[in-house]
């Protein structure tokens, strides 16, 4: 499969506009929007396409009520240092992501967390260290960070899923080999990306714009 660049060059030049920068930046966040919202699709009826997923692992930080709201007062947090890439709601289970919890290269009989509602949060700060949880952990997504309770010896969590943007997984998972820029191999089959185009083309899937994306200005 072609990077996202070369797909939104080939589109440009078909229509003869090959210099036209800001119609390839929409093409390429339009690629990006349809995927998403036909994956969801696909997910709901088949359940989730393993091709598709990434796995990263972040970096933890203590945080409590002067950091976060979302924190009761007295109760210490860990969150993931960088936000995490949105999730695509996957069949078949209540969770955002497809795995969270202790890296599996150097845990390999971990078991994952569990993900809880944001309506729990102080409470389960006073069962940290109940054996239920050290067995198997609980985390809370929530603006795009996840939280788990504070443990002194999780200093990283590993994420996998596949995401709203494969490119937002770039800037938190820097040398592991499922990172995608727009100048590596996009994760999208040939025919949804075929039906995507086909249908920017007929005027049946709009060319979206969105204003973190669109620069009409290349970077110099």
């Amino acid at each position: 499969m072609a990077s996202l660049n070369h797909i939104a060059d080939s589109y440009v030049n078909s229509v003869d506009k090959p210099f036209d920068y800001a119609l390839k930046q929409r093409i390429k966040f339009t690629i990006k929007y349809w995927r998403a919202m036909l994956l969801r699709r696909e997910f709901e009826r088949k359940g989730t396409d393993k091709t598709l997923i990434q796995g990263f692992l972040m970096a933890l930080e203590a945080v409590d009520s002067l950091d976060s709201c979302l924190v009761t007062s007295g109760c210490t947090w860990k969150r993931t240092t960088l936000k995490v890439p949105k999730p695509i709601a996957h069949g078949g289970s209540s969770s955002s992501f497809l795995y969270v919890g202790p890296a599996k290269y150097s845990n390999p009989g971990a078991l994952p967390y569990t993900e809880e509602t944001a309506a729990g949060i102080g409470f389960q700060c006073f069962n940290s260290f109940t054996g239920n949880y050290a067995m198997t952990g609980e985390y809370r997504y929530i603006n795009d960070y996840i939280y788990i309770p504070d443990k002194p010896l999780t200093k990283f969590v590993y994420v996998e899923g596949v995401f709203d943007n494969p490119e937002d997984a770039h800037e938190v998972c820097v040398g592991a080999a499922n990172c995608v820029s727009d100048d590596d191999e996009f994760p999208i089959g040939l025919h949804m990306l075929n039906t995507i185009l086909e249908g920017i083309r007929k005027n049946e899937l709009r060319i979206l714009t969105n204003d973190h994306e669109v620069n009409t200005q290349p970077n110099i």
